[in-house]
């Protein structure tokens, strides 16, 4: 049952800040304004510089918004620990329900954010390499992972950006959690802390006939989710770290490309 307390709420809130002012857990921020486009740019060189100037600042913001969930659901986990059920749901319910739901979903939409990105801003810089090039994305709705090879794949760096991709949403994320985000989306997800789901499951077997099981789901406690949580992080940290080399790379081999061509003029 949920307390219904004003007092008791505020108390919380005031313990929550607490905690979470005394207790760092040291996550790393992403950087801003590290691409070093000159300030003086061809036109035609305009959406490279926009897209790399959107989007490393989108994707850093992306990454430090996780971290402050992560540094948040810390501290709510810490004052769970000595809650009664009905407590916690009150608090669950109040405080902590949407951001665990933002943090467990945020691993899936970042490495998309990272896909689309990497195609776009590779794209335009392919322009550099190619005298007959073609504005031949795809269009955004249809833009994936296969396409982002496409665009990046004659980079150096991007097979680094690549390989520290595949730690975001990871498997090893997704089995040990449930498979929330998709389940969140498609279907009805585990609880948060308190509660049981998933009490039928239909299966289909490979001789093709169909079984009904019954049983239930455990919650996701905030204990078992922050050790993965904080693992995500490190993979998204990484991915940046690739990210940043990849554009750092393409900017450095368009303006030089550029200066030559003037130079000739």
């Amino acid at each position: 049952m949920k307390i219904e307390n004003k007092d008791f709420l505020v108390r919380m809130y005031q313990a929550y800040l607490s905690e979470r002012e005394d207790n760092d857990i040291g996550l790393p921020c992403m950087p801003y304004s590290w691409a070093g486009i000159p300030e003086t740019i061809d036109s035609a060189w305009m959406a490279f510089a926009e897209f790399i100037k959107e989007y490393s600042s989108e994707l850093a913001n992306e990454v430090n918004s996780f971290r402050t969930y992560i540094q948040n659901l810390s501290a709510w986990g810490r004052i769970l620990e000595g809650c009664t059920d009905n407590e916690k749901f009150s608090i669950l319910s109040e405080f902590v329900e949407p951001m665990a739901i933002c943090a467990l979903n945020h691993p899936y939409s970042v490495r998309s954010r990272f896909i689309y990105a990497v195609s776009h801003i590779s794209h335009q810089a392919n322009k550099s390499k190619d005298d007959d090039w073609k504005d031949d994305i795809k269009t955004d709705a249809s833009i994936n992972f296969n396409e982002m090879k496409r665009m990046g794949s004659r980079w150096e760096s991007f097979g680094y950006f690549k390989k520290s991709l595949s730690g975001v949403n990871n498997e090893n994320y997704t089995d040990k959690l449930l498979n929330y985000r998709n389940k969140f989306n498609h279907r009805f997800p585990p609880l948060i802390e308190l509660g049981l789901s998933g009490f039928v499951t239909r299966v289909k077997a490979e001789d093709g006939k169909v079984r009904y099981g019954f049983g239930y789901t455990d919650p996701i406690l905030i204990s078992d989710a922050l050790p993965m949580l904080i693992e995500q992080h490190a993979s998204m940290s990484q991915c940046f770290d690739a990210f940043k080399s990849l554009v750092t790379e393409q900017v450095h081999h368009v303006f030089k490309t550029e200066k030559q061509k003037s130079g000739v003029r």
